[in-house]
């Protein structure tokens, strides 16, 4: 069956852990305000004077940089407070609704997660550097699963205009698979674009819609067959296309299947530095449906149509 949301569970995690939490820390939410509108007062008010200086006595085209920087400076730095509250808000939030969901925990820093993986068999493009955060470790149906979120930068530039740049941003889904097979049989888009293993031949499959959207590749093809049943390709389908216009990938491999879920922003990020920090209840519902994705996820797979991934 779908995941039963205990709503009020939900609505005693709020009253007793939520509430009170988000109570405390709106005095702090108020002094990174007024911390924020003053660097930001202050720094673009000390590059506004260099600014008319410059005009005066240069040009007003040095001027106008120097003002761009300064937007640049303050911008990063409200940036920063910004996050940081996010997190902070993330802290508040995220912990107790995992709990009251059930069968699952959250762990912030993702400790213990390896992107090898993932990484080994190219279904995310290369990175230099990659970092992982927000990991569900659950069970859902009697089937485990652990969900990260990860970036992929890559090095550009040289020497101090060396600077990483963000190519992909997303979920990381590993759902364990109940019997054993041999892998990895991989599900992308265009294997041409994989750095994964060598050795893999594309495996033809007579489901029309699975072939228009994946393209499996395997080093046994009879094990891609017996794995990828008609139901399966079906469900696979069907989840493919509950996340529209993004391009989903997948892989069968060491006891796992993996999926890949590009998103378009963070994930688990609420709250704004500028609202009043009881208002991030109202973002509780949003929250519970980012945290059961693997739920959502784990019954595709076994047949069911719960709607959109998110």
């Amino acid at each position: 069956m779908t995941v039963h949301i205990d709503q009020a569970a939900i609505d005693r995690t709020i009253e007793e852990e939520i509430r009170p939490a988000l109570a405390r820390i709106e005095a702090s939410r108020k002094a990174s305000l007024l911390l924020v509108r003053m660097v930001a007062a202050g720094m673009f008010g000390g590059f506004g004077i260099i600014a008319l200086i410059l005009w005066g006595l240069i040009t007003i085209w040095l001027a106008v940089g120097v003002l761009a920087v300064g937007a640049f400076a303050t911008g990063a730095v409200v940036w920063a407070m910004v996050r940081l509250y996010r997190g902070v808000a993330r802290s508040v939030l995220v912990p107790p609704l995992a709990a009251a969901i059930g069968g699952m925990s959250y762990n912030r820093t993702a400790e213990g997660f390896n992107a090898t993986g993932v990484l080994g068999l190219g279904l995310l493009p290369r990175a230099d550097v990659v970092q992982a955060e927000d990991m569900l470790v659950g069970t859902h149906r009697g089937v485990g699963f652990r969900l990260v979120e990860m970036s992929c930068y890559r090095m550009a530039g040289s020497g101090r205009n060396r600077r990483r740049q963000r190519v992909w941003r997303g979920l990381v889904v590993e759902v364990d698979v109940p019997v054993p097979f041999r892998g990895p049989v991989l599900l992308v888009r265009d294997r041409r674009a994989s750095s994964g293993p060598e050795g893999l031949r594309q495996v033809a499959f007579p489901h029309a819609g699975f072939s228009e959207i994946f393209a499996v590749h395997a080093a046994d093809p009879d094990e891609a067959r017996r794995l990828i049943t008609p139901a399966l390709a079906d469900s696979l389908v069907a989840l493919s296309r509950a996340r529209p216009g993004r391009a989903l990938g997948a892989a069968f491999a060491e006891g796992v299947f993996l999926l890949t879920v590009p998103l378009p922003r963070g994930f688990l990020e609420q709250g704004s530095l500028f609202h009043p920090a009881d208002r991030l209840i109202e973002r509780v519902p949003a929250i519970v449906r980012e945290l059961t994705l693997p739920h959502r996820v784990i019954d595709y797979l076994v047949g069911d149509r719960p709607g959109p991934l998110l």
